[in-house]
């Protein structure tokens, strides 16, 4: 139970840090890409408007404070340019501002744009990077004359590296605080679980403890009331105290069992015929089933392999069966199905329950709960048998489900 907590704990809170990180540095990797990218459109813009080439920054002074330049950006800034009519002949080449491409290239590389409709970005511009090799170019491509058009490609290398480290570094920063908060939390949460599982040893001894002393008096009383029913002869009062007796001890052991059912049990996991156990209890229970005035129908499909614990499966078996019977409607039917699906086995438990319509089943596997409030119910049980049930499953890698459908409640197991 503590180890189950603990790890569930690590587990969410690993999940906020995650979620935290990504909410942080999610905006930031997208800031500072999406910043690169708009500088060099506006560099592109620039010099397209410019035609292609990188003017005298006294001549164009306005502009560069427009485009958000400076003196330094016209010495840092590497492009080349190239004016190609509509025809897709290159009528001008410029390449005076740029070393690791040629001409023929320079040539292709505009060509195979204006071409290639998939170079075109979302707002359907030739605009975007091109990858050559180990260089990236930021290129656009706009009109120039009425039948030409201008194409501009600047060399963002470094910028889109850059970019691209600060990303892959934030990623492994993020990386390395998930592993971090991990190991701590592993390493506090034990501290901070401390108290909580002292506390929880302690109430499951005193369940222990208190069940085996109730059951001395319990015991007592049972062996009074059988001395006085035969010295006095049994009567109205001595059956309802050794009904009582029989409902307390059912409790006691009940307690008994909740306090173990979180404990780490041996569990041994072997392949058997799910058939065989699921026929083995409908047999058991129908001669009960009969005697209360209902009916049991079987259709259990044979040589249904599962592998898991079949001690702990054999008793989500029993359970379902009985608590079937047990809140089935009088001269009800009862339905006990078992078949493959898939690779998969489907045990289905179904019962008459005419008073299903407005009944929360989503706290059927709570534990303690019954639909009867006021416990005056004459039906047995405390609402362990299916909590116990869900918790077999569960660590069986299996599902267990509740459904409702024309007057009947169906209890369904996939393992």
């Amino acid at each position: 139970m503590a180890k189950k907590l603990q790890r569930k704990f690590i587990i969410i809170a690993t999940l906020a840090v995650f979620v935290v990180l990504v909410l942080v540095i999610t905006p930031i990797d997208i800031y500072v890409y999406g910043n690169t990218v708009t500088r060099l459109h506006s560099i592109a813009t620039f010099l397209v408007e410019s035609k292609g080439q990188m003017p005298e920054y006294d001549e164009k002074e306005d502009d560069f404070s427009q485009f958000n330049l400076n003196l330094e950006t016209r010495n840092e800034i590497r492009f080349f340019s190239l004016v190609i009519s509509d025809d897709n002949t290159i009528k001008e080449v410029n390449m005076g501002r740029i070393a690791a491409v040629t001409d023929e290239a320079a040539k292709e590389w505009a060509v195979d744009l204006l071409e290639d409709d998939s170079h075109k970005n979302f707002l359907n511009k030739d605009e975007g990077i091109l990858k050559k090799g180990e260089y990236k170019y930021y290129y656009m491509i706009n009109d120039y004359e009425e039948d030409s058009k201008i194409a501009v490609f600047i060399d963002c290398t470094s910028r889109i590296e850059n970019a691209e480290l600060i990303i892959k570094f934030s990623f492994a920063i993020g990386i390395l605080s998930i592993f971090v908060f991990v190991l701590l939390i592993r390493i506090f949460s034990r501290r901070a679980m401390r108290s909580f599982v002292e506390n929880y040893e302690k109430q499951k001894t005193f369940i222990t403890n208190a069940s085996h002393e109730l059951k001395t008096p319990l015991a007592v009383i049972s062996a009074n009331t059988e001395v006085v029913e035969m010295t006095a002869g049994e009567s109205e009062w001595t059956q309802s105290i050794k009904n009582q007796v029989q409902r307390m001890t059912g409790l006691i052991n009940d307690l008994v069992t909740l306090a173990k059912a979180d404990e780490e049990r041996e569990v041994i996991v072997e392949e058997f015929d799910f058939s065989a156990v699921v026929n083995e209890h409908a047999s058991a229970f129908k001669t009960v089933i009969e005697n209360d005035g209902k009916k049991l129908e079987t259709s259990i499909q044979e040589e249904v392999i599962v592998k898991g614990d079949k001690k702990g499966l054999n008793e989500v078996v029993s359970v379902l069966i009985d608590n079937a019977n047990k809140y089935c409607d009088e001269g009800g039917n009862i339905k006990v199905n078992l078949k493959k699906k898939g690779k998969r086995a489907l045990l289905e438990v179904t019962n008459s329950f005419a008073d299903g319509e407005n009944v929360d089943y989503k706290k059927f596997f709570d534990r303690f709960y019954r639909q009867d409030e006021s416990h005056n119910s004459e039906k047995k049980g405390y609402g362990i048998g299916l909590s116990l049930a869900q918790s077999i499953v569960n660590s069986n890698k299996g599902k267990i489900s509740v459904s409702y459908s024309g007057g009947e409640i169906t209890f369904a197991v996939l393992l």
